[in-house]
């Protein structure tokens, strides 16, 4: 059987919260961090306990996969209908697959039950073969204008090549940022860099 458990917003503390405050500790000792792979660096520092290790083609599109298998508007006998963000316990088992059980409640838990799968006698394939994303996601115009600005004023020349890459839902990749500006417009003072 699975069970999660979700706690209720802002009144729980779970052991990934105290690992959260270790990152947060320890990023207080770095001056600066730039890239993805820096941020990665930190977490790993932290402690050894954190492993990161997440590649974009790690990350598989189960919503399509399960699409034929699962109902989209799920009700029970009463015509309940399922909202998933009322509850906070959900159980299944590999016996019953075919039907959650949820609760709203932790401390003694009142179950409901919900058909989920369109046919109780499917065989359920787990691993998708389709990954969720086949290349980089654009950002939005005004957040890629927002970064590029921030790129401009603090970010020091060595580390532009992971700027260059973004893209924006209305540009290409970063072509506001050109090896010219490497080497001739961007002096950095250790601070931010000077134009």
């Amino acid at each position: 059987m699975i069970v999660h458990r979700f706690p209720e917003p802002g009144y729980s503390f779970l052991p990934c919260d105290r690992y959260f405050g270790v990152i947060e500790k320890f990023n207080r000792k770095k001056d600066y961090v730039f890239t993805t792979s820096e941020y990665a660096e930190c977490i790993q520092q932290a402690s050894k306990n954190f492993k990161v290790n997440v590649e974009q083609s790690m990350i598989f599109n189960f919503s399509q996969h399960f699409e034929k298998d699962f109902k989209k508007v799920v009700t029970n006998t009463e015509r309940v209908r399922f909202k998933i963000s009322q509850y906070r316990i959900f159980q299944n088992s590999k016996d019953h697959a075919q039907n959650i059980a949820v609760s709203v409640t932790i401390g003694t838990p009142v179950f409901d039950y919900f058909p989920i799968m369109r046919n109780a006698q499917t065989e359920l394939s787990v691993q998708p073969q389709k990954q969720w994303y086949d290349q980089a996601l654009p950002l939005k115009k005004a957040k890629y204008k927002d970064v590029m600005q921030l790129v401009k004023n603090y970010v020091p020349p060595n580390k532009l090549y992971f700027y260059r890459f973004l893209k924006s839902e209305a540009v290409g990749p970063a072509d506001e940022i050109s090896s010219e500006d490497d080497d001739d417009q961007w002096k950095w003072n250790g601070n931010r860099p000077l134009n």
